[in-house]
């Protein structure tokens, strides 16, 4: 619940700042044209009819600038990183899965020395935030389980008393396939 308020803020905030800044560049508009109104796209290259940079969408263009390798060291830190992930998932022949839980056992184990050398130095850790599911979010991912299965199991019925001739084609098209 206290997530769910979380995220609608953030979204709300977000909202705010984008009808912020296209206020803000209307209002610029109507100065440069003497008052009146410019949401036509005549001399405008952009569906939106407004001229605005690519990296001035984002919040300050951090992405934008990393794309078109302003920030020429973090653009070669994303380069060197998937590259090293590429060879690490080519060369171990190890599936995705296995790398990723491989990955989250190592951070759990330097989590749990982490805490341990802090005990031994009398040092106080700063407190993890606590994952909870409400019952609600719960529930309706169960709800929503329950109509694709049921869903899914109306389709296997229709196909076994062959309501839907293209289904049960397509369905033994691809177990012949595999």
């Amino acid at each position: 619940m206290a997530i769910d308020l979380k995220l609608n803020r953030i979204e709300l905030e977000l909202m705010e700042s984008l009808q912020d800044s296209g206020n803000a560049e209307l209002d610029g508009e109507r100065r440069k044209n003497g008052g009146g109104t410019s949401t036509s796209s005549c001399g405008s290259n952009h569906r939106s009819g407004r001229q605005k940079a690519v990296h001035q969408n984002g919040e300050s263009g951090r992405a934008a600038d990393v794309i078109w390798w302003k920030r020429w060291h973090m653009s070669c830190g994303v380069v060197v990183v998937a590259t090293v992930m590429w060879l690490l998932f080519e060369r171990s022949g190890l599936p995705f899965l296995t790398i990723c839980s491989d990955v989250l056992l190592l951070m759990v184990v330097l989590l749990f020395l982490r805490a341990n050398y802090a005990g031994m130095r009398n040092r106080e850790l700063e407190d993890l935030p606590e994952l909870v599911l409400s019952e609600e979010m719960v529930n309706s991912a169960a709800a929503s389980f329950r109509a694709k299965v049921n869903k899914v199991l109306q389709m296997a019925h229709d196909i076994t008393l062959g309501k839907d001739f293209r289904l049960f084609f397509k369905v033994w098209q691809e177990v012949m396939t595999i």
